[in-house]
């Protein structure tokens, strides 16, 4: 991709849209392509190594876990603002929605879950697991 330096990390897409959304890890940015028209159409700066990226359509956000800083970040799904930025999650990695409860699950550090109610953007829990675990979240 033009203009995007290193790997990229997870994609998430957005399908009523039309749009992909790439974690360009090595570029420190999240990458959204227009499928229809198959080019990129924005490049959102500002992320820290993003591994992890979710759209979540009811809400119309677009959720980013940076390993760099152990960020989660909430994003409009429009304009791609910042809506909430969740601190202290060193290692932020995997994201997954459940779409029943709502909620989302964020992967990091040396197997921690956070729980987030994607609707309010809070903290719901915190979740420890042993070390080396690696998320395994189903959904249906």
């Amino acid at each position: 991709m033009n203009g995007v330096q290193g790997r990229f990390d997870h994609f998430a897409i957005d399908a009523k849209g039309q749009r992909l959304f790439v974690a360009a890890l090595g570029n420190n940015s999240l990458e959204v392509i227009d499928l229809a028209a198959g080019k990129r159409i924005q490049s959102v700066p500002g992320m820290s190594k993003p591994t992890g990226v979710l759209y979540v359509p009811e809400a119309k956000q677009v959720l980013v876990a940076n390993g760099g800083d152990g960020t989660l970040k909430i994003l409009d799904g429009a304009d791609f603002k910042v809506l909430k930025n969740i601190t202290a999650l060193d290692d932020a990695d995997n994201l997954r929605f459940d779409s029943k409860a709502k909620l989302t699950w964020l992967g990091y550090s040396d197997g921690a879950l956070e729980v987030v109610d994607t609707a309010t953007a809070k903290h719901v829990a915190s979740v420890k697991l042993a070390k080396q675990s690696r998320m395994a979240v189903a959904s249906s």
